[in-house]
């Protein structure tokens, strides 16, 4: 079995806490104690305070596994409730969600488009989506999740694949669209829903997205 050893903050790596994690296999501190350490590239430590696991990977902590979350899992869930009306000739409408029923790690704020993925916290994630319309959209309906890079003032392409820069659906006489897919996120990204439709009046929509952590 592994020994724990407990660190003090102010620890550095040229100090004892370079001979514990020789005589360690996992290192148990609290959250401000992990802040206030000089890491080591590898090394894996359990944040009491937390529940939860990390590695440093040279440059970040990252979580290991899912944590102390009531349901085990990582990511958020968000609603639209209220209706929302996309104009006729909307081509990038986005959806301001007004709600959320699950966010493990503060990845909302609410009344916001974007779902922003925390410190420590990138890698694949299955993202859903879904759309109600009022009424049907027509063929020129069009449902997309989206994502801006990490600093980036617009949509692009994630890791150089073009095919995780959007997940699509088109109306067509349907009055519920949606969506799903895997894509790999990095800190600071956003995703965001957004709706076109070009025949008829304005439509009311409502809608659901949810982003869950599967892998780092």
């Amino acid at each position: 079995m592994a020994r724990i050893a407990n660190v003090s903050a102010g620890q550095s790596a040229s100090s004892s806490w370079a001979n514990a994690i020789r005589d360690a296999s996992v290192m148990q501190m609290t959250a401000s104690e992990r802040a206030s350490v000089v890491p080591v590239e590898g090394q894996l430590v359990y944040v009491s305070d937390e529940d939860r696991f990390y590695v440093y990977n040279g440059s970040d902590w990252v979580r290991v596994g899912w944590g102390a979350t009531t349901t085990g899992r990582t990511g958020c869930a968000v609603k639209r409730t209220a209706n929302q009306s996309i104009a006729t000739g909307a081509t990038r409408a986005e959806i301001t969600f007004d709600g959320e029923d699950f966010d493990s790690d503060g990845f909302f704020t609410a009344s916001s488009t974007d779902i922003t993925i925390p410190a420590g916290l990138g890698g694949i994630y299955a993202v859903q989506f879904q759309v109600t319309w009022a009424s049907s959209p027509g063929t020129t309906a069009l449902t997309r999740a989206r994502i801006i890079p990490s600093g980036a003032t617009s949509y692009n392409v994630i890791d150089g694949d073009a095919s995780q820069y959007q997940v699509y659906n088109y109306g067509g006489t349907n009055v519920v669209t949606g969506g799903s897919g895997t894509w790999v996120f990095g800190v600071g990204d956003k995703i965001t829903l957004t709706v076109a439709q070009g025949s008829g009046g304005s439509i009311n929509v409502t809608a659901t997205m949810s982003i869950y952590r599967i892998g780092v």
